[in-house]
Parts: structure tokens; sequence; C-alpha cells
């Protein structure tokens, strides 16, 4: 490969990856959106690496969270299971129904619905954002 084309393709992949769709991908490797929920259990360690275990009801809050996964819906790595190295998950509920999950690593979003999961990389930004969301949510939680 030419080296000009190398540096293209370097320049051009992490834009791809960062926006929700990755162009072409096979469909296998798009989970479906999350539709519904009324409650997102987030669950592992914030930040700060204090340990949270608590649900999100709020409307707006549950909005921004499920706009979020399902803007991150493209897989890269398809049929990995939970890796270890997932920090938080926000697993998203109607009622008692598990609607799917998305999870946040070191570098990377962990997503899972009912019949796919998978990983794909999350750009600097993607996760300050991911982070933000879980820090609001947990500042508005009860005491």
């Amino acid at each position: 490969m030419r080296p000009a084309l190398c540096f293209a393709l370097l320049l051009w992949a992490p834009t791809v990856l960062e926006n929700s769709c990755v162009p072409d991908a096979p469909v296998e490797n798009v989970c479906p959106p999350i539709e519904r929920a009324n409650r997102v259990l987030i669950q592992g360690f914030a930040p700060d690496l204090r340990y949270v275990n608590y649900n999100v009801t709020d409307p707006e809050q549950l909005r921004r969270l499920t706009d979020f996964a399902n803007l991150r819906q493209a897989i890269v790595q398809p049929g990995l299971n939970n890796p270890a190295s997932v920090r938080v998950t926000a697993t998203f509920y109607h009622g008692y129904e598990q609607l799917g999950a998305f999870g946040l690593g070191q570098d990377f979003f962990y997503v899972y619905r009912k019949e796919r999961m998978g990983t794909r990389p999350a750009s600097g930004g993607e996760l300050f954002e991911f982070q933000q969301f879980i820090e609001v949510a947990d500042a508005r939680k009860p005491r």
C-alpha cells in the first residue's frame, strides 16, 4: 500500500469510528436501537474510582443516555462478551425486561443488545461525554 494512502486511512478512520455508523458496516455488526427504556441501571466504577450502583428514571436523563447509546450501535469487534476491562455499564430496562447495555472501557465502548454484542473504539471526547452522563445522574440520585 502506498504511504500516502496509509496516511489518509489513518486520518479518516478515527472520524468514521467516532460516528454512529461505520460506512458499509454489515447488518450483523449493527445492533438494533434501544426503545422504550423506562429505567437504566448504572453499575461499576465512576471516574473517581468510587463504586456506583443506582437506577436512572428521570425521563430527560433516560432520553439522553438512550440517544447516546443508540448513536453508537455499530460494533467493530462483534461477538465479544462483556470484557473484564469495562469500568461502568448502563443497562437499559423496560420494567424488568432487559433491553440492552452500553459499557465504558479504557478506550472503547461495549455494546449489547439481545442477539448482538461487541465492542467499538471510542474517542476521548465520547468517553468524556459518557462519563459526564454518569456523574450527572449520580449527583441527582437521592442520598
